[in-house]
C-alpha cells in the first residue's frame, strides 16, 4: 500500500529519522547512546515478483541453524585464558576491537561489566555473556535486513500526488547523499533543489517541443504536478579521469539521496534527456557547463501507486565472473 498522507511529508510518527553519525556509548552500559541498528522506517515496502527474488528475499532473513554452537565458538576466542569465564580486561578487548569501538573508555568497560555480572561474582560466565550479545546479533541481523530491504525495494516512482515534502525531510536526504564514496574526497557533487516558479518553466520548456496541444498541455501538467524535483552535477576537472572519478562518485552520492528518500516512505525518479543538456537548462539553474555537469534531474514524493517490481534479465551467475 502508498504511505499515508499527510500536509506535508515529515518524520514518521513514533520514529526516529537518522541524524548525523553521533559518538557511541556502549549498548547495556546505562550511558546515553544511539541504538546498535537504525529505527525502521515507515512507507511501503513492495513485495519481490519473481522467484529468484523471492528465494534472495528469504536467505537475508534466514537465521543459521548452528548459531548456538558458533557463538559458544566467540565466546571462547573472548575467553583468552580459557578459564570458562570473560573477566574485565577480555571484554574490554572485545569491545575496543570486537567491536570496533576502539574509543570506550575504561568507566565504560566497567559499567557494562558490572551490567552482565549479574551474580556479582567478579566474572562472566557463557549463559551471561549470551543474554547480552545474543541481543547484539540479533541487532545486527536487524541492520542487515533493513539494509538489503532498502536495496532489494526501492524502485523508480513514475507517478507523484502533489503533497509537498517538508524541506526538513530534503535535507537530511542530502546530508545521506554525502557519505557516498569519493576518491581523494574530492565531493564533486551538488545539489540545486528547484522551487514552483523555476519547476513550471522547465515544464513549459519541455512541453512547447510538443505540437498536438492536447498531449502538450498533458505534458506539462504532469511535469508541473510532481511537487520535488533535485539537480545534481558533478564538478568537471582538467583531467578527464578525474572527471570520470567525479562523476561516478556523483551516481553513488544520488543513489544515497533515493534510499534515504525510499527509507522516509517517499519515491523517487532519476531522469535525464535533452532537456537537461540544452544551454537553456544550464542557465535557468545557474550552473557553468565549463565547470559543472549534470548528472540529473531527481524527481520525489508521495508515490500515487505502488511501484511494479522490474523482471530482472540478468541473474547473478549472469553478471558474476571468478578469476584465479
Amino acid at each position: 500500500q502508498p504511505p499515508s498522507r499527510a500536509p506535508t511529508a515529515t518524520r514518521h510518527h513514533g520514529v526516529r529519522r537518522a541524524r548525523a553519525p553521533p559518538n557511541e556509548a556502549l549498548p547495556g552500559s546505562g550511558k546515553s547512546a544511539r541504538p546498535l541498528v537504525p529505527a525502521q522506517r515507515g512507507g511501503a515496502r513492495l513485495s519481490a515478483t519473481t522467484a529468484e527474488e523471492i528465494e534472495e528475499a528469504e536467505a537475508v532473513s534466514e537465521v543459521p541453524a548452528d548459531v548456538g554452537s558458533r557463538m559458544r565458538a566467540v565466546f571462547e576466542m573472548i575467553d583468552a585464558d580459557g578459564s570458562g569465564h570473560i573477566c574485565e580486561d577480555e571484554l574490554g578487548m572485545l569491545i575496543r576491537k570486537g567491536l570496533n569501538m576502539a574509543t570506550a573508555t575504561d568507566e565504560e568497560v566497567s559499567a557494562l561489566f558490572a551490567a552482565l555480572d549479574t551474580d556479582g561474582n567478579g566474572e562472566i560466565d557463557y549463559d551471561e555473556w549470551w543474554s547480552w550479545y545474543s541481543g547484539i546479533v540479533d541487532a545486527m541481523d536487524e541492520k542487515k535486513k533493513i539494509v538489503y530491504d532498502a536495496l532489494y525495494n526501492r524502485r523508480t516512482t513514475n507517478d507523484f500526488d502533489t503533497t509537498p515534502v517538508d524541506d526538513s525531510v530534503v535535507l537530511e536526504c542530502v546530508r545521506a547523499a554525502r557519505y557516498a564514496p569519493n576518491h581523494k574526497l574530492t565531493e564533486p557533487w551538488r545539489f540545486i533543489q528547484l522551487g514552483t516558479k523555476t519547476i513550471n518553466k522547465i515544464a513549459e520548456m519541455n512541453a512547447a517541443s510538443i505540437k498536438d496541444p492536447e498531449k502538450q498541455q498533458k505534458k506539462l501538467k504532469r511535469w508541473a504536478d510532481v511537487p520535488g524535483w533535485m539537480v545534481v552535477t558533478s564538478q568537471l576537472s582538467e583531467d578527464e579521469l578525474a572527471t570520470q572519478e567525479d562523476y561516478a562518485a556523483t551516481c553513488c552520492a544520488i543513489q544515497n539521496f533515493q534510499l534515504a528518500m525510499y527509507a522516509e516512505g517517499l519515491g523517487t525518479k532519476w531522469t535525464t534527456g535533452d532537456i537537461t543538456r540544452s544551454d537553456e537548462f544550464y542557465e535557468l539553474i545557474g550552473v557553468d557547463k565549463t565547470t559543472d555537469r549534470v548528472a540529473g534531474v531527481i524527481w520525489y514524493g508521495f508515490a500515487a501507486k505502488e511501484a511494479k517490481y522490474p523482471f530482472r534479465k540478468l541473474h547473478v551467475e549472469d553478471v558474476l565472473s571468478k578469476l584465479p
